[in-house]
């Protein structure tokens, strides 16, 4: 993307930006492939790409029968992954298909993908993406659990990226301090950060479904309250951010370097959808 706007097939049409040097010329690059040495060539959308690193998308086509099934696997595994955009894959065979090569990211393939499905029993019989608005998702019910409501999070969400600080950019160039949420789409934080920011705000997060199924008597780590480093374990976990060792890690604690991983409204927003976290209301 150019200036955190325009996805590069957009350069087309958005004249607005061709200034700023986002224009529509191709790069065309020619490759003399002789004998074996290429196996297949493999295109995507962005919906895969979103999801699933090169190094993935190349050892999943090496572990295929044939093209057809290459193509069909990689974005059933992307849909798996939790991909909300356009999934579209060719694969084009090439002589050397039936050389021998090793899969350098299964492991940490399977764990990701054992993630999403430990996530999925946890959500019950919830489906991806239910978060359909800033309301309430459950209205009150008598007898057990009255007085309680699960909401979604998108008015957390805002609530945390909402800032006056500078927002955090990869290229060079600084705005001007502002409290307009509008800049919260450029803005990044740290995981540390957004931590304090729950904490703050007095938000519990939870996983239940059901408003009467929700018991504030308990501990955060065995009740229906999920403690705030495990929700950011799993946020990273389904963004596809987690480590051997956090994976392999029984207490919800963080690392530095996970504390210091920094992430968008968008992409926290994308993962506590799959996810399905609700914000207690009591």
């Amino acid at each position: 993307r150019a200036m955190a706007r325009v996805a590069n097939t957009r350069a087309f049409g958005d004249w607005q930006v061709k200034r700023f040097g986002v224009f529509s010329e191709p790069e065309i690059r020619h490759y003399e492939i002789q004998g074996d040495e290429a196996a297949f060539m493999v295109i995507v959308s962005d919906g895969l790409t979103s999801v699933l690193t090169d190094q993935e998308i190349v050892d999943i086509v090496k572990g295929c029968a044939d093209p057809s099934k290459a193509a069909k696997r990689l974005v059933d595994i992307a849909e798996r992954l939790g991909s909300d955009d356009n999934m579209t894959a060719q694969v084009l065979r090439l002589p050397g298909w039936d050389c021998p090569l090793k899969d350098l990211t299964a492991d940490h393939r399977q764990m990701r993908l054992d993630s999403v499905d430990r996530i999925r029993r946890l959500r019950g019989s919830m489906l991806l993406g239910t978060h359909g608005g800033s309301g309430s998702l459950n209205e009150l019910h008598d007898g057990a659990g009255a007085g309680v409501r699960l909401a979604s999070p998108d008015r957390l969400l805002k609530r945390i990226f909402t800032t006056h600080q500078r927002p955090r950019r990869q290229r060079q160039g600084a705005l001007s301090p502002s409290s307009d949420s509008s800049l919260t789409q450029g803005l990044q934080l740290s995981v540390a950060q957004i931590q304090q920011r729950i904490r703050a705000s007095g938000c519990r997060l939870t996983l239940v479904a059901e408003p009467e199924e929700v018991d504030l008597d308990s501990d955060e780590d065995s009740g229906s309250v999920i403690a705030v480093p495990e929700v950011m374990r799993m946020t990273l976990s389904v963004l596809g951010m987690a480590n051997a060792n956090m994976a392999a890690s029984h207490d919800c604690a963080l690392t530095t370097e996970q504390e210091n991983t920094y992430l968008s409204l968008q992409q926290i927003d994308k993962a506590w959808r799959l996810i399905g976290l609700h914000v207690i209301e009591a």
